[in-house]
């Protein structure tokens, strides 16, 4: 999780790292209309891809939707650490290619909701 004030450049540090290390970071801005079944392709998509996602704006997400989030965070990070070929997503054997990793980008606003307690405990 990346934090700081708004406007300060957080996911662009995210992106000139994984630029520096020449791993292709993929960029998408959340909002509270973004549906589980995006988050869901998201995730498996990065997995399959073994690439960035920097999550920007992470905070703005609905609540169930952070929750999803935090658990298929936690399915690729087991398969991951357990050096797996691949894992279940949605039904679907995916394969899994490293180094998928994901980054949630704080908006830096003092009225952003606080992040559930399932996605605090994996960043």
């Amino acid at each position: 999780m990346v934090s700081g004030p708004a406007c300060s450049g957080k996911a662009v540090v995210v992106k000139d790292l994984a630029s520096a290390i020449a791993i292709l970071c993929v960029g998408f801005t959340c909002s509270r209309e973004i549906s589980i079944a995006t988050i869901s392709r998201l995730v498996s998509g990065l997995a399959q891809q073994g690439c960035w996602l920097c999550l920007n704006e992470v905070d703005r997400l609905a609540g169930e939707t952070l929750n999803v989030l935090a658990h298929q965070i936690s399915k690729v990070r087991r398969a991951t650490l357990g050096c797996q070929e691949s894992f279940e997503h949605e039904g679907a054997v995916v394969p899994l290619r490293s180094p998928s990793l994901m980054f949630g980008v704080l908006s830096g606003r003092k009225d952003a909701p606080a992040l559930p307690s399932s996605l605090r405990e994996i960043f």
